[in-house]
């Protein structure tokens, strides 16, 4: 079993929720392209993690508790 896969999903997870946070600030006081960027990266990530999880159903809850992860340490610094 390689560890990659699943840090990658677990990164994939982090990196979106984080840019939520993010994405909310720069949509609310940020620019246009600021927002899009945000989201380009999240979409990324989205893609990354899901598609680790479909790869190898055993780095979903990787992805998922990456998503809590990711929250939890975006609302910290926020």
């Amino acid at each position: 079993m390689k560890l990659a896969p699943f840090m990658l999903a677990f990164a994939s997870g982090l990196l979106n929720e984080a840019c939520s946070v993010v994405w909310v600030h720069q949509a609310t006081h940020g620019t246009a392209w600021s927002t899009a960027l945000v989201s380009g990266v999240q979409a990324l990530a989205i893609v990354l993690g899901v598609g680790q999880s479909v790869k190898d159903w055993r780095a979903a809850p990787f992805f998922v508790i990456g998503y809590a992860s990711g929250a939890y340490g975006a609302m910290l610094l926020a």
